[in-house]
């Protein structure tokens, strides 16, 4: 079973969450990227990775040699503790040049794919890293004249065609969004790539042969608009309408067990057209209103779900100037204040600011991040680092003696009522000793009462978390339930 994801309760019931002490996260330093003692000579920018079966992890991006002495390849692979492999051996593809990285892995049948930012655009390779010269990858042929390209997202088809996400742009300025090769590298005029004017950056597969596909503003067709979907030909769906908002750029989404849409960027919300980063969408692509829509100056960029939570991070105002910062949301979009601008990425030795790009669970339940950074947490780690849900034991906290709010009758049977000092809205949840979430309730409007069945909890102890749209703080009571027998 996968651990908890978080346990809101661990901050003091009446106090603002301030500091990093209160942070359910803490990074595992039994893991650390040093590249053999070398990382101080390099620029980080790690685009993408995998993790092996083995636990092993396959890194990519752009690993530049500041001091010009040991050029590192494009392509690495770690250990599980960070430590670099030297039984991995990626040798540079030919006309690959060595200021431009590797952008896109991913692995099909043992072997691996990676997405170059220069000619020959998609290389294949073989377990140990050597490159596989029987694919030649010719989207570049003699039919088109292709100037230049950016490839973003990767997909193998069981039958081994690839398609490609990127930008993809040719002779008579036209481009392309999606370009599909067969499995030889050859390119696949079959297929009816998609036209944009800026790039598409990720692709899903569906289980009915369709692939939902995110990136920025597309054309001018108005069901186009940070979000598609595409038949198996590459047609555009027209069921499939994300118009319901404007100008928009999808960074990254994820596909929800309901097949409802989750998704990081930049969209411009109506009636007020207010700039929202963190949305949520119905199956046929109309907006999900009942997902508290996270809205504001900044960027959220990838996350990775956990059981019922939303670990992400992004470039945000937190009240102090902008900085990059771990974010936590339940699944009705709020944000939880004992990570928000308060820990994450927090240090970097070059020019470019610290960052993260991809997030990714472990076989053990910790999170892999990578990014640009040489520092997480304060621990020390180029690129790349572990974290881990903190263990906090729930009875070990004391009762809350705030007076901002008020549980009766405690025990209870059935109805829990709530009373609040002052006219309220916010999240109610209720958590079991555990820690697991049970119960998530929402006040939408300014109130003093509110009133909640726990006819679904057995007899036992629990703790209800209330937090304040209003001061945005978190408090939280113990109550206990007592179910009479007959």
């Amino acid at each position: 079973m996968k651990r908890i994801l978080l346990l809101i309760f661990i901050t003091l019931f009446t106090h603002k969450v301030n500091s990093q002490v209160n942070c359910p996260y803490a990074v595992d330093t039994t893991f650390t990227v040093d590249m053999n003692g070398n990382s101080s000579l390099y620029l980080f920018n790690m685009g993408d990775f995998l993790i092996e079966d083995d636990s092993k992890i396959v890194v990519c991006g752009n690993f530049q040699n500041m001091l010009n002495t040991n050029l590192l390849s494009k392509l690495i692979r770690l250990n599980q503790d960070g430590e670099l492999d030297p039984s991995f051996h990626y040798n540079v593809p030919p006309g690959l040049t060595n200021s431009l990285g590797v952008s896109r892995l991913t692995k099909h049948n043992g072997q691996y794919y990676i997405g170059l930012q220069t000619s020959p655009g998609v290389s294949r390779l073989f377990s140990n890293g050597s490159v596989d010269t029987s694919f030649q990858c010719k989207f570049r042929n003699n039919t088109t004249n292709w100037q230049w390209w950016t490839i973003t997202a990767i997909y193998v088809y069981p039958d081994g065609r690839i398609l490609l996400a990127g930008l993809f742009q040719h002779s008579g300025n036209k481009s392309e969004g999606l370009v599909r090769l067969n499995s030889d590298g050859s390119y696949d005029s079959t297929f009816h790539s998609t036209k944009v004017n800026y790039l598409l950056s990720r692709i899903h597969p569906l289980d009915n042969g369709k692939f939902l596909i995110g990136g920025y503003e597309s054309d001018s067709v108005p069901s186009r608009n940070g979000l598609w979907r595409i038949n198996a030909d590459g047609t555009l769906d027209s069921s499939f309408n994300t118009g319901s908002a404007n100008y928009s750029i999808a960074y990254y989404f994820e596909v929800l067990p309901d097949g409802k849409i989750l998704s990081t960027g930049d969209f411009i919300i109506p009636p007020n057209n207010n700039h929202v980063i963190f949305v949520r969408w119905n199956k046929d692509g109309a907006l999900d209103t009942s997902f508290n829509y996270f809205s504001g100056n900044g960027a959220l960029v990838g996350f990775v779900m956990h059981d019922n939570y939303i670990v992400t991070a992004g470039w945000l105002n937190t009240n102090v100037p902008y900085r990059y910062t771990m974010a936590l949301f339940d699944t009705l979009g709020n944000v939880d204040s004992t990570m928000f601008g308060q820990w994450g990425p927090d240090s970097t030795s070059f020019y470019q600011g610290p960052s993260t790009a991809i997030f990714r669970e472990t076989s053990d339940g910790k999170i892999l991040i990578c990014g640009a950074f040489n520092s997480f947490g304060g621990h020390p780690t180029f690129g790349m680092a572990r974290i881990y849900k903190k263990t906090v034991g729930i009875l070990d906290l004391p009762s809350s003696s705030s007076s901002e709010f008020t549980l009766y009758p405690n025990p209870i049977s059935s109805i829990l009522n709530i009373e609040f000092n002052k006219a309220e809205h916010g999240s109610i949840q209720i958590f079991d000793i555990t820690g697991k979430l049970l119960e998530t309730r929402t006040v939408n409007e300014l109130s003093r009462n509110y009133s909640m069945s726990t006819t679904k909890l057995t007899s036992g102890m629990y703790i209800v978390s209330f937090e304040s749209n209003i001061t945005k703080q978190r408090f939280n009571k113990k109550i206990i339930i007592t179910r009479f027998e007959n």
